[in-house]
């Protein structure tokens, strides 16, 4: 995609180049073959990773083909608001742009924070969505007024939904010892999976199918890439609230690992005239 580049934090990674031979099936009396012709080349592969906060935003929409719904700025908004009963937060008419509720959504999980009542802090689901109305039934507020709200009320969320808009990435590997780079073109994200176990860190692995790969003594990005997010790496232990099933906590029933998969079926288009694929396209997203 288009933008400034940036290092990613990663484990492990399979990223290669590969071209298809083709031999031809003239028969000869000499018993020798006419030749080998490169017939096609590919770019695939991906890296493994431990997860952490914001670090692979950018490639699990991209995974989705989805696009980032943040509230506010960057997923953080406030609104001067008051709970007008043990379910109901009510925000200042004055509160539009991207404090506006209807870059909500109902089913999503925000975060509330500055409350007057500490209680009322904490995660919360979205049940209805009003002009300037919040509902949340499962949630029991304490209701505060006009008079006892002091300042605004933080509220924190960001949703990602399946979609259909297609990205692609140049991914590059610097082998500097030897002063070589490999630009992996027009890489787009096939499978994403996310591993969750007891007693372990959270782990995932991004594969992609893409055009080709360049190789040159000097980097082939377009300038000084960004440093990677310094966050911490997530744990199954510390890092997971609660798990839940039809909107309510599992009750006796624990869980020892979870695998989350997406799979979008990408399948490369190739044409006359041209190594590699011309473009990629989608089939039916899987996931489990």
């Amino acid at each position: 995609g288009a933008g400034t580049p940036r290092n990613l934090r990663f484990t492990g990674e399979s990223l290669a180049f590969a071209q298809t031979k083709t031999t031809s099936k003239e028969i000869r009396s000499d018993r020798q073959f006419s030749g080998q012709r490169i017939t096609n080349v590919g770019a695939s592969g991906g890296f493994n990773f431990e997860f952490s906060f914001a670090e692979y935003d950018d490639l699990i929409e991209a995974a989705l083909q989805g696009t980032w719904a943040k509230y506010g700025t960057e997923g953080v908004g406030s609104v001067t608001a008051t709970f007008t009963d043990t379910h109901t937060l009510t925000a200042s008419a004055g509160d539009t742009g991207g404090n506006a509720f209807s870059n909500l959504s109902v089913g999503q999980w925000v975060k509330l924070s500055g409350c007057t009542a500490a209680g009322n802090n904490g995660y919360h689901l979205i049940t209805s969505i009003g002009t300037h109305t919040l509902g949340f039934t499962g949630s029991t507020f304490v209701a505060e007024g006009t008079t006892s709200q002091v300042g605004d009320v933080t509220i924190s969320s960001s949703r990602l939904a399946n979609g259909v808009t297609e990205r692609s990435f140049v991914i590059e590997k610097e082998f500097a010892d030897v002063g070589q780079f490999f630009a992996h073109r027009g890489m787009e994200v096939s499978k994403l999976s996310l591993n969750l176990a007891s007693e372990a860190l959270i782990t995932g692995a991004f594969d992609f199918m893409g055009k080709d790969v360049v190789r040159d003594t000097a980097t082939l990005m377009p300038g000084a890439a960004d440093p990677s997010t310094a966050y911490e790496i997530m744990s199954a232990v510390e890092d997971v609230g609660t798990i839940m099933e039809g909107g309510a906590d599992l009750v006796g029933t624990f869980i020892k690992s979870m695998t989350l998969d997406f799979d979008n079926k990408l399948r490369g288009r190739t044409a006359i005239a041209n190594r590699g694929n011309v473009s990629i396209g989608s089939g039916t997203e899987k996931g489990s």
